[in-house]
């Protein structure tokens, strides 16, 4: 975002960032260190204070790049309609996806910034909801207040990539195939026929926008719940494959743990459930843990033990880069 500009100034103050200081896992339980906000924050607007985790919005460029990086959805972007964006994005046969931040640059759709995009997570519900090759508008991006993000994009991009090769970071304009919505009169009877002979709906129509929380409530951050709605509707076996290879595995030993279920209250995602018994160890639930580390830092038994799955491995990539 260019600080200059009062248009975008005034875009800013009205997308913004929530914050939500009772899911923020140094707010939960301090020891257990989480800074990654505070550390990929280009201008220091994201700080610890004497009332906790706050937000400067005078000093925001609107990378987004807290939104990506926070594990639990303590910081969130205000208004950022994702599910309208990846709809927008898949009416369209090469979609194009741009920023408001640099309003020249061409764009089906536009984020912020698509620092938000760093988040390897973001990324995959994007190739997973859109299912076809996708160009991310970086033209201008290298130009841009913002371009301290372009490394941690780009180490999501190839993280993803990996295992789906969709997203494409365009960084000069002469690789940029754009064509301007719209279609022609054949065009559009002709995809109109095929709609109804084939009756598909693609994922991301299928997907709804996340409400907001009640404050204090456990809940998954908004990038979680996209994607577990598109895994609910992947086939069984290729759903589990992709669960057990992206979630962590979580094991509490039964010889260590106390059974006093501390780890259940502090969880903010409800990734532990407590155990039909009371004298058990909690049960888990790998899906929704996003490895904030509150768990492991607070049971002073380590009992608890999470090995990373693929998305928690990415963001540490994400984050180095």
């Amino acid at each position: 975002m260019l600080p200059g500009n009062p248009a975008l100034k005034l875009l800013l103050a009205k997308q913004g960032l929530q914050v939500e200081r009772s899911r923020c896992v140094q707010h939960r339980f301090k020891p257990a260190g989480c800074d990654r906000c505070f550390k990929i924050c280009p201008s220091g607007a994201i700080r610890w204070t004497d009332d906790g985790l706050d937000w400067e919005e005078a000093e925001c460029q609107s990378c987004l790049l807290c939104v990506a990086v926070c594990p639990t959805g303590a910081l969130v972007g205000k208004e950022l309609p994702f599910v309208q964006t990846l709809k927008k994005l898949s009416a369209e046969q090469k979609p194009v996806l741009a920023c408001t931040g640099r309003p020249s640059t061409v764009g089906h759709a536009r984020l912020p910034c698509l620092g938000l995009l760093s988040s390897a997570e973001w990324l995959l519900i994007f190739s997973l909801a859109l299912g076809k090759p996708y160009s991310l508008n970086l033209v201008e991006c290298s130009a841009c207040p913002n371009a301290g993000m372009l490394p941690s994009l780009r180490a999501a991009a190839a993280e993803v990539g990996a295992i789906l090769a969709h997203a494409c970071l365009i960084e000069a304009e002469q690789h940029l195939d754009f064509r301007e919505s719209g279609v022609s009169r054949r065009e559009f009877f002709s995809l109109l026929r095929r709609q109804t002979e084939v009756a598909v709906c693609s994922l991301a129509d299928q997907l709804h926008e996340v409400p907001e929380r009640p404050y204090g409530e456990k809940s998954l951050p908004p990038q979680r719940l996209l994607l577990m709605q598109l895994l609910k509707r992947k086939p069984e076996v290729e759903r589990a494959e992709l669960v057990a290879r992206l979630f962590p595995q979580i094991e509490i030993s039964s010889v260590s743990c106390s059974g006093c279920s501390g780890c259940v209250g502090l969880c903010p995602t409800g990734a532990l459930l407590p155990a039909p018994n009371p004298d058990d160890p909690p049960t888990a639930h790998p899906p929704n843990c996003t490895e904030c580390g509150l768990c492991s830092a607070f049971c002073s038994k380590a009992a608890i033990t999470v090995t990373p799955g693929w998305l928690s491995q990415a963001a540490k990539h994400v984050l180095a880069g």
